[in-house]
């Protein structure tokens, strides 16, 4: 608890063996060595436990608010949060180093790429230009 700035309090503690943690909207995802875990945080101070999806050797992950992404087989894989059970993708994976999920579209970094899946998107606006500096001045 942090809500005092100039003292912080331990409300509760968790042992787990955490690998990976993420928030996914009002839920809190962690990777252990046997699979997810993902815990509600409804209430800050007491976090409940929703459900867990075995994995055996679970990598790196991805959440957003309504589904959690993470490779497997050299496929990508879907778990979604309100019915937790694991669903595979067509999507190719290979050695992900790191994986982030926002509104449908996944970025996944390997050692040699960077994959982007999901909805066709607009790009977005390009930065304006620079203002040039006069030689006087």
């Amino acid at each position: 608890d942090i809500t005092d700035r100039t003292r912080v309090v331990d409300r509760a503690e968790f042992v787990l063996p955490i690998e990976q943690a993420e928030l996914a909207g009002d839920r809190v995802i962690v990777r252990g060595i046997d699979g997810f875990r993902i815990f509600s945080i409804d209430e800050p101070f007491a976090p409940q436990e929703l459900a867990m999806v075995p994995v055996s050797e679970p990598g790196e992950f991805g959440a957003d608010t309504q589904t959690i992404y993470f490779a497997m087989n050299g496929t990508l894989q879907k778990i979604d949060l309100a019915t937790p059970v694991i669903e595979g993708t067509d999507m190719r994976v290979t050695s992900p180093m790191q994986l982030s999920a926002v509104n449908g579209k996944i970025v996944i970094a390997d050692r040699y790429s960077l994959r982007i899946y999901g909805p066709a998107t607009a790009p977005p606006p390009p930065p304006p230009p620079a203002k040039r500096r006069s030689a006087g001045s």
